[in-house]
């Protein structure tokens, strides 16, 4: 099974604390908001994601990489 996480938004309401990154990377509980959601899908054996992105795209991809650090494939799609 393969699930589709979105994260393209600005986030623009959120500008005051999230100018220099995504705001799904902004940390819950010293984890990003996305990390949740991968460790809930791997708990689920959801092991291949794919992340719409859009701003911020290089942050995302260069904060998850492959996803290989959760034992999980992520690819992107723009």
């Amino acid at each position: 099974m393969k699930a589709i996480i979105l994260s393209a938004g600005k986030g623009e309401r959120m500008r005051q604390v999230n100018s220099e990154i995504p705001k799904v990377l902004i940390k819950i509980l010293d984890k990003p908001m996305l990390v949740w959601n991968i460790e809930l899908l791997k708990k689920y054996e959801i092991k291949n994601i794919e992340i719409n992105t859009h701003y911020m795209a290089d942050k995302i991809k260069e904060s998850l990489g492959d996803g290989n650090k959760f034992g999980i494939n992520i690819t992107y799609s723009f």
